[in-house]
């Protein structure tokens, strides 16, 4: 690097770091101004607050301001070359304009490339706590869920979520199918995030799940939760504590090929049940002693009993069924062990009418799902598309995961336009700077003029309801040719 690039690129990032200093001072203290009385309002301390919000938001400002930064840098750095007539010195030593704006122009783009990994990187990791309210920066203030989609193309719902312990009250989901049919309904008291064998989910300590089109259909809310009405004495809606199948200690013992024999334990239960589309696994079944003519019991240890919305014959083995190629999970009963208990012998009086099931011990629905307490938290704001990372959005727009398509599809075009406009609004504004024709206040104000003409068309164009790729790239075509002629 020579002796003039060294001076033009030392001069550029001095003016650049003194206009990030400048704006940031200036977006926080104005910010500060107005909202001080919210931060005043906190029991956990007014300056911890402070710091702690406005030391996240600064990683959103810089990926917000940091265009105009380098471009104010850039135009400073030219200005005061050019009212120190340095510039007349460069010509006369036989250097040509061009040498002097190629070191910026580098220098601007290994910018735009810290700015892209603060938006890809640094901002989707603290994005949960952008997206706090100044008078809770704890963020432990709790909301409502609201129809919140996840990535099973399942639908939430609660009447309260306590962001601190990931903890739902009163939850309801929609569980649908790819085509966006319902095919169950979820609901209980509480749910919890949790990770289970590696999956991530929430897990309903009381919990019912109810898959559409069968006979006990029907639910109604109440004040208390969700009671459902059951329309058929047979056919009873699998919950946290019963599960209610045809699959009894001798089909189980059937299956496993074992006889009737006391204390026998039978090891890597597998059984289904077609009619509900139950599979049932556990670690072992132990049959219970049978009294004569009383119908066989037995307990499973550690059942997992899991629900799909259709099975087909197994290739192997015609009498087990499996879960087809496009079946949709409709949520895991576990439990500790689960006793067989015949119609009439359930513990509880307000059970004795029940028909056969599986009493469950310590149970509860895990329902799959990768949608975080932060993400909860995240969707929040208006603004979350804004705090996401490119893969994230296009994972978004594969899934088909979000309400509005077209914010997600203009949000990835925006994210390959924005370094590229940046570009351009430099481009278009330098050559007036450069200028030995005009005085330099006059060049100044017509490069504004200029710069702030290219910035309310990017707006303009993104918000008079023209396609998404159109709206994100118009700008560069129309004002990409001008700003090389302009520079050349």
């Amino acid at each position: 690097m020579k002796t003039l690039d060294r001076y033009i690129v030392r001069s550029f990032l001095l003016s650049t770091l003194l206009w990030f200093a400048i704006l940031m001072s200036l977006r926080i203290v104005i910010d500060l101004f107005i909202n001080m009385d919210e931060f005043a309002e906190q029991q956990s301390g007014a300056l911890q607050s402070i710091l702690s919000y406005y030391g996240h938001q600064s990683l959103a400002y810089v990926a917000q301001m940091g265009g105009l930064v380098i471009l104010f840098g850039a135009i400073t750095t030219i200005y005061l070359m050019n009212r120190s007539n340095e510039l007349v010195a460069i010509l006369a030593s036989g250097v040509s304009l061009h040498r002097v704006i190629w070191p910026i122009i580098l220098c601007s783009m290994l910018l735009g490339l810290v700015l892209i990994v603060d938006q890809e990187l640094f901002v989707p990791g603290v994005a949960h706590k952008l997206v706090r309210s100044r008078d809770d920066t704890p963020g432990t203030g709790g909301f409502d869920v609201r129809l919140e989609v996840d990535d099973q193309n399942a639908v939430w719902y609660s009447k309260w979520f306590d962001p601190t312990g990931g903890h739902m009250e009163k939850p309801q989901v929609l569980k649908r199918d790819a085509k966006g049919n319902l095919i169950a309904r979820v609901a209980g008291s509480e749910c919890n995030y949790v990770t289970i064998d590696g999956k991530s989910g929430w897990l309903f300590s009381k919990g019912w799940l109810l898959q559409a089109g069968s006979a006990s259909e029907s639910w109604i809310g109440t004040d208390t939760g969700n009671i459902f009405k059951r329309s058929s004495p047979e056919k009873r809606i699998p919950d946290t504590g019963h599960i209610f199948t045809r699959i009894d200690p001798e089909t189980l013992l059937a299956i496993a090929k074992q006889g009737p024999q006391s204390n026998k334990r039978i090891l890597r239960i597998w059984a289904s049940d077609k009619d509900c589309g139950l599979v049932i696994r556990a670690k072992r079944f132990v049959p219970a002693k049978s009294e004569q003519d009383q119908p066989k019991g037995g307990t499973l240890e550690e059942p997992v009993f899991t629900f799909w919305s259709s099975l087909e014959p197994d290739k192997e083995w015609p009498d087990i069924y499996v879960p087809t190629d496009n079946a949709e999970k409709l949520g895991e009963f576990r439990a500790k062990s689960a006793r067989w208990t015949p119609k009439g012998q359930a513990l509880l009086p307000e059970e004795k009418d029940y028909t056969d099931h599986w009493a469950l011990h310590d149970g509860g629905l895990f329902i799959k799902s990768a949608m975080r307490p932060k993400d909860l938290i995240l969707r929040r704001s208006g603004r979350w598309l804004d705090y996401m990372s490119f893969r994230q959005l296009a994972e978004l727009l594969r899934l088909d995961r979000v309400r509005n398509r077209y914010s997600v599809e203009m949000g990835l075009h925006i994210r390959v336009t924005d370094p590229i406009n940046n570009l351009v609004m430099m481009l278009l504004g330098l050559p007036f700077i450069l200028s030995r024709e005009r005085n330099i206040k006059a060049s100044a104000g017509l490069c504004m003029l200029m710069v702030g003409t290219f910035y309310a068309f990017i707006y303009v164009c993104r918000y008079i309801g023209l396609p998404a790729a159109w709206s994100a790239w118009l700008p560069i075509l129309l004002f990409g040719p001008v700003a090389g002629i302009m520079l050349d």
